[in-house]
Parts: C-alpha cells; sequence; structure tokens
C-alpha cells in the first residue's frame, strides 16, 4: 500500500532548493568534463600530472607528440594551461 501525502513548501524555500540543487549538479559537471579544472595558469609537471591523472611517462609522451613547454627559469620548466587546452582540443577525433 502506498499513501501520497502532499507537502507544501513555501515559495521561497522552493526556490532556494532549486537554486542550491541546480549549483551543485553545474558545479559537478564542471569538473566531471573539464580535465583542466584544478590546474593553475602555468601548472609545472607536478600540477599537471597530479590534475590530469597520468604519470611521468605519459607527460613525456606528449611532450615528445608537440606539447610546449616553457622555461620560467634553468631549472623551472612550466605549461601554460591555454597550450594544454589547444593540444588537447587538436587530438580530439
Amino acid at each position: 500500500m502506498q499513501v501520497d501525502v502532499p507537502i507544501q513548501l513555501p515559495s521561497q524555500l522552493e526556490d532556494e532548493i532549486r537554486k542550491t540543487i541546480a549549483s551543485v549538479i553545474i558545479e559537478g559537471a564542471k569538473q566531471a568534463t573539464n580535465l583542466y579544472y584544478d590546474l593553475p595558469p602555468y601548472p609545472n609537471k607536478s600540477q599537471l600530472k597530479a590534475a590530469l591523472k597520468v604519470g611521468n611517462e605519459k607527460v613525456k609522451q606528449w611532450e615528445a607528440e608537440g606539447l610546449p613547454v616553457t622555461r620560467f627559469s634553468d631549472n623551472d620548466y612550466r605549461y601554460d594551461r591555454n597550450d594544454i587546452i589547444k593540444f588537447f582540443d587538436n587530438r580530439k577525433v
């Protein structure tokens, strides 16, 4: 046996619930679809590997395939987030 009991919420509360649910869904979608979400503008190799969840060999492979690297100083090499996005956009099939 099923019993349905209608609940009447104040319209302000309904609006607040809708806004909260929408923002949670939008934020989750951004994180799920955007590989670059956690990247700073000029990540180092460790930050790139952590954000994209890959290892050192994969990053070396991407560099060999044309991922640009920027030398900030003698021992500081970084990647431009925009270059990373372009690199992966060009690989889409």
